[in-house]
């Protein structure tokens, strides 16, 4: 299933893989992000949520894609995660 997320690529243009949405990214998740994850920087594009809208697939793909951000598990503690990702 396609979870509608930026991937990053290296530096000749190809896909990172493989790449974890919640964990990849090195410490402080710097290496693909700046100090968080995927999950997150899928909704950086205030600037023109519709056509995030579009490209998710419609409204309700984004409404959903949205509550999967909030109610999908970690895989780990808390703890864990802040460890990966601060």
């Amino acid at each position: 299933m396609t979870r509608h997320f930026f991937h990053p690529k290296d530096s000749e243009g190809k896909f990172i893989e493989p790449f974890d949405y919640v964990f990849s990214g090195g410490m402080g998740a710097r290496e693909f992000c700046g100090e968080n994850n995927a999950w997150i920087y899928r909704w950086d594009v205030q600037h023109n949520v519709a056509d995030l809208i579009s490209l998710m697939g419609g409204r309700e793909k984004f409404i959903s894609n949205l509550d999967d951000m909030f109610s999908q598990p970690l895989g780990k503690g808390k703890y864990s995660f802040y460890a990966a990702v601060r």
